[in-house]
């Protein structure tokens, strides 16, 4: 969706109902997310409460049992973008996707999307299957996590998505009964995302680290 924040409280409803609806229905399977696409910085005609309200509304997603995160993308105007900033922060994003107002823009903004298409499901990770052909047993499966610059940590485990800590690490089966996936909470996966060095790997074989 493009929209020109100039219409911020606008956004603001359709990405509430989004992101409200989402939390109800998004299968504990389903990574989700938003995309806030915009031609650049609110223009005068917005009203002060515009930004603050599009910002609560994607902390609001963020700190949902899904996690669900917002992505801006924004055209580089020659304003000042931090507005743009701090919705992709309250989205736990981080900042927002700048497009240059080029002959380019359509290849950037592509290119934008691909990196958000990657970093949703960065955090999502096959189950693997046993070297030597046994049948898995799912409590003794970890997550272990090494930043580029320290030791491994092996990331504890819950039982659901709405059992994610607010704050820390923790991961989850997409279906406790019938596992396929391993899901990272949102911390996690902000944490392992912004650490371009770090590494994840799934170990088999040690009882599982429960939180």
């Amino acid at each position: 969706m493009r929209r020109s924040l100039a219409h911020g409280d606008e956004v603001a409803a359709i990405a509430r109902a989004y992101v409200g609806a989402r939390s109800l229905t998004t299968p504990e399977d389903e990574v989700d997310g938003v995309v806030l696409a915009t031609d650049g910085e609110p223009d005068d005609s917005c009203t002060p409460e515009d930004i603050p309200s599009v910002e609560s509304v994607a902390t609001a997603g963020r700190m949902s049992p899904q996690g669900i995160r917002t992505f801006v993308i924004g055209v580089d105007d020659g304003t000042n973008l931090s507005d743009l900033d701090g919705i992709a922060a309250a989205g736990g994003t981080g900042s927002a996707f700048v497009v240059n107002a080029n002959a380019n823009a359509v290849q950037d903004f592509l290119d934008a999307m691909n990196q958000i298409r990657h970093s949703v499901l960065g955090c999502t990770y096959q189950i693997p299957v046993p070297s030597n052909g046994g049948t898995l047993d799912y409590q003794e499966v970890n997550v272990v996590y090494t930043p580029g610059n320290g030791q491994p940590v092996t990331i504890p485990y819950v039982t659901s998505s709405a059992m994610c800590p607010s704050s820390g690490n923790a991961w989850y089966y997409d279906n406790p009964t019938s596992p396929t996936q391993i899901i990272l909470c949102q911390p996690t996966c902000t944490t392992i995302e912004a650490d371009t060095m770090g590494s994840v790997a799934i170990q088999l074989g040690c009882a599982t680290v429960i939180q």
